[in-house]
């Protein structure tokens, strides 16, 4: 009869061992008949001998690993036939672990500690194979951050892991998963070391180093782990290279909630190498000044969107990026994909991102990267055209007019593009035929192909001008078939065919005729690889402006272009007369009323070569242009969400000087005259002809870049009507552009009976917008309540209220479900009377109705104080539809909010309290449009802001059953810990204000950071301090060629009343090792004295919060390095002068 001793003897001996050697228990490699044995015998086992409790260990590991979909014994013990509970094998398990030589883990917390026999005992099984199988994309997505992590040099640790875990399904958040996790992530990353320059990691892998799956730290025995484990080490290389590589868009295709749609994905490197960025910004790599500091954007025809801050701190330094986005750059354009970049002083041209081409007229083939646990699917764009691939999960997007019934496919669906629907396919066998109606391509993919054959196909090569959607290319330009992994080359000339786009249908081996709107394709073997439409002009067409006698009459010359034809139509705002200019394209070109931004050129060649040409209308002056090409008329209005895409030209005499753009705040009556002429910046524009010495030079800006320094001076101040004014001035004039909060502005009609739209102080063109518009009205002091329609009129929109009304309302524009208008309070027709007592108004609700601004705002305030003082106040209720109110309107439109940023605590308890319904992020910047920073919180507001948001859970849970009080207990201390860390992966230098905040409010000891930054003597403190040093170096290093440095007078205000207000202690903190310059000082202290108000508790007035995030702007890598420093060493000093400072 087989006993426990005798069936591990052998199992042992089938590893060459005599005893267990401590390894976890998944390293023993249990094989499917061994687990069989194993459990047949261990559920016929009385718990009698260490071997007995040993075999059970071994059998629950392993059924953990395999079949566990829960952290709970149920299933482990019905797979066995017992009836029992799970208690009474405590002590077999401790036993058991001690045969193998493994320790029982004991989880401790702040507030208790237990011993954790479920996770003991998974956590030697390795990663559970079942929840794998349901989660693949999410737990892919999850160690792509961490091997992200890795890669930029930082180990990764449980700590890391946890914070990655956030989208994990919730079976995966587990201890045992972040200690597992950074085992694997560290083993892969060293395996991809082994082969750094394979174009096909994993084979590289199997060739070189046969049997490496079976040293993973987890087993690897199915084929959902081994393509887990496989695509992790692709993932390695990928991110390891991507320095190389440069910038890289990911196109992939999602199905949610039976729909699907496509996403170019965007994940900005940890780092570049210089000469990527040099090419990026068409820089020559041998030069002495080029920057050091830069920030990268992409556009995607929607207006740029900031991407990363690339920092290179030392000479031939890789540069550091600093992401702007959370996570991933996600765009849903099928155009192209354009990234640009600028400094503090320069802006430069655009470049076509590697991966952001056009999704062209071909089938797009794509191959599966998992499921997910809600039951969608992502796909990974691999190529466009023909491919093969071993793969065996194929989906291909057809050809619009392509035949949907194809041999060899099962439809899956369609996608709807912006050029039409395409009909989904999955393959389901061998290679199949696509023949394109359209253009007459015969396609071939092929999926559970022998070797992997799917290449994406790039173009390089001079452009004509800066048009990118799409690009002109300046003669044929080069191209480079790459695949997923490996080494690119140049597709020979010879291989590749063209033809005229219309009117062209044969193909000729391409040459120099290869001119206009063209085909190109790749064909071997009959089949077409690919095949891409192009404009291309000769190598050397050149276009020049020329001044006239009449301002208002320009001359357009295009030389170069060897076309037998060339016509420029007069349309509406100009006339044209064709010039004869020896050879030369060339034409007057006189403007009217409503010039247009752009003139199209119509070139023909012979043989049916023709295109179509855009160049910048020759008027010269100053133009701005909103995000629809549309010539905006000077004093012209946009509103703040609408600048990103708009840019100014100029095409100004040679004679001129370099044009900028000034900023100017204006009517922001609420601040001092300082303040507004402090929130002055301006903006040089880009020069575009930089040959030769035009007699007329072209200049842009895109003021995409321009919207957070507009938005930050914005929200320094309360008054609604207040604008920045953007002017450019030249010797013949200035041209104006003002920027709103909102699109549209409204008042009230003289009548009283409605409200209207005011032209003069909303965008200019607002037709469409006022058409769509919607408008409600809400009683002003009932957030929550059910919006009332209001019905359009001649003058505009009525109220519609019976006369004996006399509620005040706010009266909100909306479209599409967003605010589009700036909100406007309708007062009923009446007398106020006199101004209420502040002692008489009790509640939340009176002090919003007050008509006195004064009185409401002091009425709001005394509340507010009376509810942080007060967890049970009943008027709570009140104040939540308030906060609420930041999740659809704009954090201006109440005053409650307005007061409410000058309350840091309740602004903490806020962001707690509303995160799981409105979200944390969007709450976090909706209070930073106001005069609010979250670096400025105090301290104790961090702690009291918690403090309070748990004692209103007190409050209500002490209302509930018995029975459902641990229940809500425990979802609110899990909403209290994903708060805290997605915080601290939010705000530098939280981490030592978590510890406080979790030993005020759960009683946990003071953990190993605040023991470290307290101790005696400032040991613990002194390394930050050198880091801040050694990180000021570098600040000067990367702004060695900036002439100009910002100062505020808020800011030196800041520092001569320091002195007074701060402890002694602390002011050592701004003394650093080298001596501070003048135009550096501003720079240098802002961080320090963010950390310092922090950590004492410092009311800073506006200016003050405007002019320290206005100086964090200039360098925010400096400033969160020096900030996270300074607030570490200032509570640690606090700390050790009194521990009980911050409780």
């Amino acid at each position: 009869m087989a006993t426990t001793a005798r069936w591990l003897q052998e199992f042992l001996r089938g590893r060459n061992l005599v005893k267990p050697d401590g390894r976890p228990l998944f390293e023993y490699r249990t094989r499917e008949a061994e687990f069989a044995s194993l459990q047949a015998l261990v559920s016929e086992t009385l718990f009698v001998s260490a071997h007995d409790c040993g075999a059970f260990c071994l059998y629950a590991a392993e059924w953990w690993r395999r079949h566990g979909e829960g952290l709970t014994f149920k299933g482990l013990l019905e797979s066995l036939g017992w009836d029992c509970s799970y208690t009474e094998l405590y002590g077999e398990i401790e036993q058991g672990l001690r045969y193998w030589g493994r320790h029982l883990r004991i989880v401790r917390t702040p507030t208790r500690s237990w011993r954790d026999f479920v996770g003991s005992l998974s956590r030697e099984g390795g990663l559970p194979l079942q929840l794998l199988l349901d989660s693949q994309t999410s737990i892919r997505r999850f160690f792509r951050q961490l091997l992200q992590i890795q890669s930029t040099g930082v180990e990764v640790t449980a700590k890391w892991a946890e914070v990655a875990a956030i989208d994990l399904p919730k079976a995966w958040r587990h201890p045992d998963i972040y200690e597992l996790a950074p085992a694997l992530v560290n083993h892969i990353w060293q395996l991809r070391k082994s082969v750094a320059h394979a174009e096909q990691p994993v084979l590289e892998l199997d060739r070189v180093q046969t049997g490496w799956q079976e040293r993973l730290p987890i087993l690897v025995d199915s084929d959902v782990a081994a393509a887990l484990v496989r695509g992790l080490v692709e993932d390695a290389q990928k991110i390891a290279t991507s320095g190389r590589l440069g910038l890289t868009v990911e196109t992939r295709l999602m199905l949610r909630n039976g729909e699907w749609s496509f996403q170019r994905v965007l994940q900005p490197p940890r780092r570049m190498q210089p000469r990527e960025l040099w090419k990026l910004l068409d820089l020559d790599p041998q030069a002495d000044d080029n920057p050091r500091r830069v920030r990268i954007l992409i556009d995607d025809g929607s207006g740029p969107r900031p991407l990363a801050i690339a920092t290179q701190w030392k000479a031939d330094d890789p540069f550091e990026l600093v992401p702007l986005v959370e996570g991933a750059l996600v765009s849903f354009s099928a155009t192209e994909l354009v990234v640009l970049a600028d400094t503090v002083s320069e802006a430069f041209p655009g470049k076509l991102l590697r991966g952001g081409e056009r999704l062209d007229h071909g089938p797009w083939v794509f191959i599966a990267d998992g499921q997910d646990e809600g039951g969608g699917e992502e796909w990974k764009l691999i190529a466009q055209g023909s491919a093969r691939v071993r793969s065996s999960d194929v989906l291909v997007a057809l050809p619009a007019n392509c035949p949907s019934t194809l041999r060899g496919t099962e439809p899956h669906g369609q996608l709807i593009t912006h050029k039409g629907v395409r009909a989904l396919v999955r393959v389901t066998g061998g290679p199949i035929h696509i023949n394109d109606v359209d253009s007459g391509e015969r396609y071939v993919v092929e999926a559970s192909a022998s070797e992997d054959d799917a290449q994406a196909y790039r173009f390089e090569g001079p452009l004509f001008g800066e048009e990118l959607r799409p690009p002109v290319w300046r003669g044929v330009p080069r191209v480079y078939e790459e695949p997923m992994f490996g080494v690119r080359r140049e597709v020979h000339p010879r291989d590749l065919e063209w033809r005229p786009k219309h009117g062209g249908h044969t193909w000729a081996r391409l040459s120099d005729a290869c001119r206009g709107h063209v085909e190109i394709r790749l064909r071997r073997g009959g089949t077409t690889a690919f095949a891409r439409s192009l404009l291309i002009v000769p190598k050397a067409t050149v276009f020049e402006i020329r001044p006239t006698s009449d301002h208002n009459t320009a001359e357009l010359l295009l030389d170069g272009t060897e076309a037998s034809h060339g016509l420029l139509r007069a349309d509406a705002g100009f006339e044209v007369v064709s010039l004869a200019d020896s050879g030369n394209l060339a034409w007057a070109v006189t403007s009217t009323d409503d010039a247009p931004a752009r003139v199209q050129v119509q070139l023909r060649w012979t043989e049916s070569r023709a295109m179509k040409l855009w160049l910048p209308f020759p008027k010269v002056g100053i133009r701005f242009i909103d995000n629809a090409g549309r010539v905006l008329p000077n004093d012209a209005t946009v509103a703040l969400d609408n600048l990103r895409g708009c840019r100014v030209e100029a095409l100004l005499p040679r004679h001129e000087p370099h044009p900028f753009v000034e900023a100017k705040l204006k009517s922001a009556t609420d601040r001092p005259g300082g303040f507004v002429s402090d929130s002055n910046f301006a903006h040089k524009l880009r020069l575009l002809s930089k040959r030769g010495a035009p007699l007329i030079r072209r200049f842009a800006l895109d003021l995409s870049r321009l919207v957070d320094d507009v938005g930050l001076r914005l929200a320094g101040t309360t008054e609604l009507n207040a604008f920045v004014r953007l002017v450019v001035q030249t010797r013949t004039g200035k041209t104006r552009l003002n920027v709103r909060r909102f699109p549209l502005s409204m008042m009230v009609t003289p009548e009283h009976t409605g409200v209207m739209v005011l032209p003069d102080k909303s965008e200019t063109f607002v037709d469409e917008l006022v058409m769509g518009m919607e408008l409600h009205r809400i009683p002003i002091r009932s957030p929550d309540a059910t919006p009332v329609s209001m019905e359009r009129s001649p003058a505009g929109w009525t109220i519609g209220l019976d006369e004996d009304n006399a509620e005040t309302w706010l009266v909100i524009g909306s479209r599409e479900g967003r605010c589009c208008a700036r909100p406007v309070i309708w007062h009923p027709p009446r007398d106020s009377g006199p101004a209420p007592e502040l002692d008489d108004i009790s509640t939340l609700t009176d002090a919003v109705g007050v008509a006195w601004k004064q009185v409401r705002l002091a009425a709001i305030s005394k509340v507010l104080d009376e509810l942080i003082a007060d967890p049970s106040h009943p008027e709570w209720t009140q104040l939540t539809p308030f906060l609420g109110s930041l999740a659809t309107l704009p954090a201006t439109t109440y005053d409650v909010l307005d007061v409410a940023v000058r309350k840091p605590t309740l602004c903490v308890y806020t962001l707690i309290d509303m995160s799981p319904s409105v979200g944390l992020q969007p709450l976090w910047t909706a209070l930073e449009q106001l005069s609010f920073a979250w670096k400025l919180v105090p301290v104790k507001a961090w702690i009291a802001g918690f403090r309070l948001w748990w004692a209103r859970i007190e409050a209500d849970v002490a209302k509930l059953d018995e029975g459902l009080q641990p229940i809500v207990l425990d979802a609110a201390r899990n909403q209290l810990a994903s708060t805290l860390s997605a915080i601290e992966a939010r705000l530098h230098g939280f981490t030592i204000v978590r510890e406080l905040i979790e030993c005020a409010l759960l009683g946990a000891e003071p953990g190993q950071y605040m023991q470290f930054l307290a101790f005696p003597g400032g040991l613990g403190r002194a390394p930050l301090l050198e880091g801040r040093d050694e990180a000021r170096m570098n600040l000067f290093r990367t702004h060695a060629d900036d002439r100009s440095w910002p100062s505020f007078q808020a800011a030196r205000d800041l520092l001569d009343e320091f002195p007074g207000q701060v402890p002694k202690s602390l002011l050592p903190l701004g003394v650093f090792a080298n001596k501070i310059r003048e135009k550096t000082r501003f720079v240098t202290y802002a961080p320090v004295q963010a950390a310092i108000a922090a950590a004492c508790g410092l009311k800073l007035n506006p200016e003050q919060i405007f002019a320290l995030r206005q100086l964090e702007a200039f360098d925010n890598t400096w400033f969160d390095h020096c900030y996270e420093a300074s607030l570490a060493a200032a509570i640690g000093i606090m700390l050790e002068s009194d521990p009980e400072t911050f409780q």
